[in-house]
């Protein structure tokens, strides 16, 4: 039984993430759902999220009380206001959806390799998608420091959606040394290179 589970980012593939991975993995669907119907259909050793799902994977690594956690690119608190941003969303969101694409590879040397792999979805539930615009600029990582579990934290030190700087307040949040830094890559630091990328996961599931 498949014992890790990756948690893509807003308006993004769910698999994503696991079509980047050596180790076969489940992926985890939530963008259509509300946030008080996640649940787990299974026992997971491992949650691996990026950005949004982020924030999502720490919500369910506490429920569930998981064991290791990987978090890629995640925000720890946003200081932008999540009604702005949901404004701006829902006046266009299309628009919206187009920028936030490019912002997700600018800034990486490896961009047109990126841009090539994402898929932003239109296809997913649009008020579900603001409701979840406003978790993410709401989300305060400081609210989940009762998670014990090892914690690893992966950013790319080019990042234009969440600063890197983000990463260094959960290193103090949880007084782990666990954090990597990807040179030069955006907010997706595991197409920009997978293979260090596998490397990290996979010594990191391992011990």
């Amino acid at each position: 039984m498949t014992k890790i589970l990756t948690v893509t980012g807003f308006a993004q593939d769910s698999s994503l993430i696991s079509k980047s991975l050596d180790l076969p993995s489940n992926a985890y669907n939530y963008l259509n759902k509300e946030l008080k119907d996640l649940v787990l259909d299974q026992d997971y050793d491992m949650l691996i999220g990026w950005s949004l799902g982020g924030c999502v994977a720490l919500e369910l690594a506490k429920k569930y009380h998981i064991k290791k956690l990987i978090l890629i690119a995640t925000p720890f608190h946003l200081k932008d206001s999540s009604k702005q941003v949901t404004q701006e969303f829902a006046t266009a969101p299309q628009e919206f959806l187009k920028k936030f694409t490019k912002l997700l590879y600018f800034g990486d040397k490896n961009y047109r390799h990126i841009a090539r792999e994402l898929h932003t979805k239109t296809s997913y539930d649009l008020n579900k998608l603001n409701k979840w615009l406003a978790y993410l600029y709401d989300f305060n990582a400081q609210l989940y420091a009762s998670f014990t579990g090892e914690l690893l934290i992966i950013h790319g030190n080019q990042d234009a959606i969440i600063p890197a700087s983000e990463a260094e307040y959960y290193q103090t949040l949880f007084k782990t040394e666990n954090i990597v830094y990807f040179k030069e890559a955006g907010h997706v630091p595991f197409l920009h290179d997978k293979k260090l990328f596998n490397k990290l996961v996979n010594e990191f599931y391992a011990r």
